[in-house]
């Protein structure tokens, strides 16, 4: 079993366990109506697996406050194997 495998396989497990669903809605903005005066939108969801994790406090800065919290998902660790170049 190949490193990239493993870590599949480990990430899986973990976020299987400990983890649970979480909708990510992405919303479109679409046309203005003019009679009206509102902006349409259509929305798109996907559900994903993850864990919800604190803030390390090496982490918190201007923008990242101790108080919030993290959603790691599978997809993100896929990727980051692939940025270290970890086929998976």
């Amino acid at each position: 079993m190949s490193l990239a495998s493993s870590l599949k396989k480990a990430a899986s497990k973990s976020l299987k366990a400990l983890g649970g669903s979480v909708t990510i809605r992405k919303v479109t903005n679409g046309t203005y109506n003019t009679e009206t005066g509102l902006m349409g939108a259509s929305t798109s969801d996907t559900i994903v697996n993850g864990a919800l994790s604190n803030v390390s406090n090496s982490e918190v800065n201007d923008l990242i406050q101790a108080k919030d919290k993290v959603w790691l998902f599978q997809q993100v660790i896929w990727i980051m194997c692939q940025h270290l170049k970890i086929v998976l």
